[in-house]
């Protein structure tokens, strides 16, 4: 597993995460409402599609499968920074 401090979505998660990771990244923490769809998952308001799901899980930033994804800690770190809280 990779230390936190030696991935970059972590350490700097506007750099290495495009719109709609960063979309994602946030519905995941903001809403509870998901269920998934033939193409992606709803998150909220927002659609995610597959690959953006497993890009995300492949950084490490969430877990499990719609209608239950949850951050990581990890992931709770990288939405505080993209949020602009947690800059230390």
């Amino acid at each position: 597993m990779t230390c936190l401090a030696d991935n970059p979505a972590v350490t700097a998660p506007k750099k290495s995460l495009n719109v709609s990771e960063r979309r994602a990244l946030l519905a995941i923490r903001d809403y509870r409402r998901q269920y998934a769809t033939l193409t992606g998952v709803v998150l909220g308001p927002f659609r995610a599609t597959d690959a953006t799901i497993l890009r995300l899980r492949g950084l490490g930033l969430i877990r499990g499968n719609a209608p239950h994804l949850n951050l990581t800690e990890a992931g709770r770190i990288a939405a505080d920074r993209l949020k602009g809280r947690g800059h230390g």
